[in-house]
């Protein structure tokens, strides 16, 4: 009996109570802002506020630490020294970074995010865009009191968004990185009117950031790569100039195949038709067959665009040149590869209105 109690007071002592002090004496880190200027980085820490909320009152769920130094460690170190408590980054939601460090010191942040082995690297490492990392994260409001949050938020919810961003996390990230045969790429955050926002995805050549695709490029990217459950777009009716909006009914991987030089995209999307102003009798499967056929051809148009715009850039966005090795042990560069296009829509019917005859 006396063994039991013994046990039961560890159990009290060495779990839960053990647990409850030592997060009560650490700084909950749920985002990183990194700017840089003069050749100095500055570091934003978002720390989650852990008092009980009898205590808090009026105050905010998040408090920010500031440092700077002429390396990423010393800004990370001074940083550290502007809170009393040890500061906690297992929790870490979000890192942000300014485009001038994306251009030209992503390799130093990379390298200090792989040595500290108290970060898990799920994290979402984002670009900030015409702002400072600092102003992004700073950034709150009473629908989203932490940024972090709300930038993680913007991104595994993006299909509201029309999928320009990337749901790649860290780890998946630097496993691309490190893969000679395939450009990588960043999700974007931006701030409009107020509020942080997704923004086009920024690609990246090796360690370096080069350029942004647009929306419309970012979403189809997405669409093609499995990862847009809603790719919105429009086209013109095919008796009218009005026009008939579509949405993508669920995830569409585009297939790839590889011959020689030649590369095959086959997409075949499922979709729902979202707002309509097309006169059209939809009881008569030609109207289906003529909206198919439309869709199709602006499909198939939009990602020969996209396809012409890496070429241009040289980003392997897709990992072509992966394929290519994997199949024939050999290397090619990926301007000289030529592609063929089969897309094949199928509008699924279901909520339709149809009319009826009286």
């Amino acid at each position: 009996m006396k063994k039991l109690i013994v046990l039961g007071l560890l159990l009290v002592f060495f779990t839960g109570c053990y647990d409850y002090v030592e997060i009560n004496e650490m700084a909950i880190v749920y985002g990183v802002a990194i700017d840089l200027k003069d050749e100095e980085y500055h570091v934003t820490f978002e720390i989650l506020n852990t008092k009980n909320k009898d205590d808090m009152g009026q105050e905010e769920k998040v408090y920010y630490a500031r440092g700077s130094g002429f390396s990423l460690s010393e800004a990370f170190t001074n940083t550290a020294f502007e809170i009393a408590k040890t500061p906690y980054l297992a929790h870490l939601k979000t890192v942000v970074i300014s485009e001038e460090v994306a251009k030209n010191k992503l390799e130093d942040l990379l390298d200090l995010m792989l040595r500290d082995n108290h970060i898990r690297n799920i994290f979402y490492l984002v670009m900030a865009r015409d702002y400072k990392a600092e102003e992004i994260l700073t950034n709150i409001d009473t629908n989203n009191p932490i940024s972090s949050n709300a930038i993680s938020d913007l991104i595994e919810h993006k299909n509201l968004k029309n999928n320009m961003a990337s749901g790649m996390n860290f780890e998946k990230f630097m496993t691309t990185l490190v893969d000679k045969r395939q450009d990588v790429y960043l999700s974007s955050v931006t701030i409009d009117d107020s509020i942080i926002k997704l923004s086009p995805l920024g690609i990246f050549d090796d360690f370096n950031f080069t350029h942004y695709l647009s929306e419309e490029e970012s979403a189809l990217f997405n669409l093609m790569m499995g990862e847009a459950e809603e790719y919105h777009f429009k086209i013109n009716c095919p008796n009218s100039q009005d026009t008939i909006v579509f949405a993508t009914n669920k995830k569409t991987k585009a297939k790839m195949d590889v011959e020689d030089s030649k590369v095959s995209l086959k997409l075949e999307p499922e979709l729902r038709l979202v707002e309509n102003h097309c006169d059209l009798d939809f009881r008569a499967v030609e109207a289906y067959e003529l909206l198919e056929e439309k869709a199709s051809d602006y499909l198939k148009t939009e990602m020969e665009k996209l396809m012409t715009t890496l070429a241009e850039k040289d980003s392997d966005l897709f990992g072509i040149k992966r394929l290519y090795y994997q199949k024939y042990k050999k290397d090619m560069a990926f301007k000289d590869f030529q592609y063929d296009y089969s897309v094949k829509t199928i509008i699924n019917q279901n909520g339709l209105i149809f009319e009826v005859e009286r």
